[in-house]
């Protein structure tokens, strides 16, 4: 784990409580949270976690950000075509 993350006993306890009784589940979750809320730290425990339950899962991790919208609509169009 990198050395940016909060150790798993600094968690606060809503972020215990995922990792706990959610992340076991094994469903998808929407996220969200204001800056500095915690949500890169939850994911990166919660990947730690199901790589050492399972060191072959694949994880897909799909985030939106505002910088996003300024790409115009029409370079993903070409770009999902040419690949």
């Amino acid at each position: 784990m990198g050395n940016w993350t909060v150790p798993p006993p600094k968690l606060d306890p809503e972020q215990k409580a995922f990792l706990e009784k959610y992340l076991p589940t094994g469903k998808n979750y929407w996220i969200s949270g204001f800056p500095g809320s915690g949500k890169s730290t939850l994911l990166a425990h919660a990947i730690r976690i199901i790589k050492a339950d399972n060191p072959n899962a694949i994880i897909l991790v799909v985030v939106f950000t505002r910088s996003l919208t300024l790409i115009p609509q029409h370079y993903y169009q070409l770009n999902f075509l040419s690949t």
